[in-house]
């Protein structure tokens, strides 16, 4: 869905790309709306079609009702430079990022596994935060999106998912002196406080943007901002390293958005 450099609006509010095996994705500018409306939108395209039987003479339906023509465009040489600069640039970005799909049937929100007192959506977060502790022996400033439509107007906040408890289990996880006990008690405690911020933040009791509203009136108001915006702990506070959401359906395989941070 991704590949391509000549035939993708990125900018355009909302794309629909199918490809020629019948697989179809959404592809969304994030600054008109967010990941719940988009999942209304695919649950009901998927409800509407699934719920229509395929004609008997399929063949013969699926035929064009009137011709369709090629559109022939008449550009001036600035009109091709542009192009042709704005597809080498999009190829570079392209060829800067590595893209992968992991998908596995193992383990679902649905098993018996999740279905005690760690629930799927903290024990990901959980896997995660340990997987980038063995790659990279660090904790690094963690999103994952928030839906805040509890309000009129709201839009998302961002949940911590690093946290001190999060970091206590990644640490305890290999440690060879730690027992199965330690390590399944420091899971749980670590779940539990990802739910608790998980439920602050739905209900607007994140900092995320809190804080951003009061830099940006600061900036407009005074055209200066805190000292506590300046401070480096700030800008590693916000430059999230592992950017996740998460959404449930069963309309989708999967979904995702590109870095939001330089790596």
């Amino acid at each position: 869905f991704i590949v391509s450099n000549k035939n993708r609006w990125w900018d355009k509010s909302i794309s629909v790309i199918i490809t020629k095996d019948g697989a179809t994705g959404v592809n969304f500018e994030h600054s008109w709306g967010d990941g719940v409306a988009v999942l209304r939108y695919t649950v009901d395209c998927f409800n509407d079609t699934s719920s229509r039987t395929v004609p008997a003479n399929f063949a013969a339906a699926e035929k064009p009702t009137e011709g369709v023509n090629k559109l022939q465009w008449s550009l001036e040489p600035e009109h091709v430079a542009a192009a042709e600069k704005a597809t080498k640039a999009l190829q570079s970005e392209m060829n800067r990022m590595d893209y992968s799909v992991a998908m596995t049937k193992t383990l679902g929100r649905d098993h018996k596994l999740l279905k005690g007192e760690v629930k799927a959506d903290p024990f990901m977060q959980m896997v995660m935060q340990l997987a980038w502790w063995r790659l990279n022996k660090s904790t690094v400033s963690t999103y994952e999106s928030a839906s805040t439509a509890a309000y009129l107007k709201g839009r998302t906040e961002c949940i911590r998912s690093a946290s001190m408890e999060s970091q206590a289990f990644t640490l305890a996880f290999d440690d060879p002196k730690a027992s199965e006990d330690e390590k399944r008690n420091l899971l749980v405690k670590a779940a539990k406080r990802h739910a608790k911020v998980t439920s602050e933040a739905k209900m607007g009791g994140g900092v995320d943007r809190h804080l951003f509203a009061l830099k940006k009136t600061s900036e407009r108001r005074f055209n200066t901002v805190p000292e506590l915006f300046k401070d480096p702990s700030y800008a590693t506070f916000g430059s999230n390293i592992i950017s996740t959401s998460t959404l449930f359906s069963e309309a989708l395989l999967g979904g995702g958005f590109g870095p939001v941070s330089p790596g």
